[in-house]
C-alpha cells in the first residue's frame, strides 16, 4: 500500500542519499569536513527529471523517482538573496560542463558552465560559453515550475559568523599561514637536498 512504499522510500534515502549509494551519515560527514575548510557548504534537494509529467503521488513511488542532494562548494555558489526570516528568496550555482575525455588532447578554447537559478516559484538553467577574447556567450537551455514554493537549499556552517552570518568561520583559518610556511619550508629543504652541487673550480 502506499504507506510501506512511502516507507520503504524513506529507507532509500537514508542509505542512498545521493543516487550514488552515498549513506546519509556518511554524507554528512563530508559535509562536516568542508565546512571545516570552507566556513559554509550548501546542499540541494532536488528531483529527477521526467519526460512525461507524473499524474499522481503514486505513478511516483511506483516509479521509485525520490528526492535526492548534491552538495555546492562555496566557489561554484554564485549568488543569493535571503528574506527575514534567514531562508533563501533566490539562489544561483554554477557547474562546469566541459569534458575532456582525452588527456592527451589539447584544453579546448571555450568554457563552458551552466548556471542553476532558483526561485520560490521558478527555476532556471542559462549556459555560458567564454571563449577567449570574445564576450560571454548566453542562452536558456531549461526552465520550469517550483512546486514547493521555496528553494530547496539548506546552507551549513562550520561555526556561523556573528557579523557575516552568511559566510562562517573556517576552522582552518587560523592554521592556515603557518601550514603554508611549513610547506615551503620543507619545500625548500627538499630542494636543496636533491639540488646538484656546484662544480669546482680548478684554479
Amino acid at each position: 500500500n502506499l504507506a510501506e512504499q512511502e516507507l520503504i522510500e524513506k529507507n532509500a534515502f537514508w542509505t542512498n542519499i545521493d543516487l550514488h549509494g552515498t549513506r546519509i551519515d556518511e554524507f554528512m560527514k563530508k559535509i562536516f569536513v568542508f565546512t571545516q575548510v570552507f566556513n559554509f557548504v550548501d546542499v540541494v534537494v532536488d528531483m529527477p527529471r521526467t519526460l512525461d509529467a507524473l499524474l499522481s503521488e503514486q505513478q511516483r513511488l511506483d516509479e521509485g523517482i525520490r528526492p535526492y542532494t548534491f552538495h555546492i562548494l562555496p566557489f561554484n555558489a554564485v549568488n543569493w538573496e535571503r528574506d527575514a526570516e534567514g531562508n533563501f528568496s533566490w539562489y544561483r550555482w554554477r557547474a562546469p560542463m566541459n569534458r575532456q575525455y582525452n588527456p592527451y588532447d589539447l584544453r579546448p578554447e571555450t568554457e563552458v558552465w551552466d548556471y542553476t537559478t532558483w526561485t520560490r516559484y521558478d527555476w532556471q538553467v542559462h549556459r555560458i560559453e567564454y571563449v577567449r577574447g570574445q564576450p560571454p556567450q548566453a542562452r536558456l537551455i531549461d526552465e520550469g515550475v517550483n512546486p514547493l514554493n521555496e528553494v530547496p537549499v539548506i546552507r551549513f556552517y562550520g561555526k556561523q559568523d556573528l557579523i557575516e552570518t552568511d559566510c562562517g568561520n573556517s576552522f582552518t583559518k587560523k592554521i592556515g599561514k603557518p601550514n603554508i610556511a611549513i610547506t615551503n619550508y620543507l619545500s625548500l629543504m627538499t630542494h636543496q637536498r636533491v639540488a646538484p652541487k656546484p662544480k669546482e673550480v680548478l684554479s
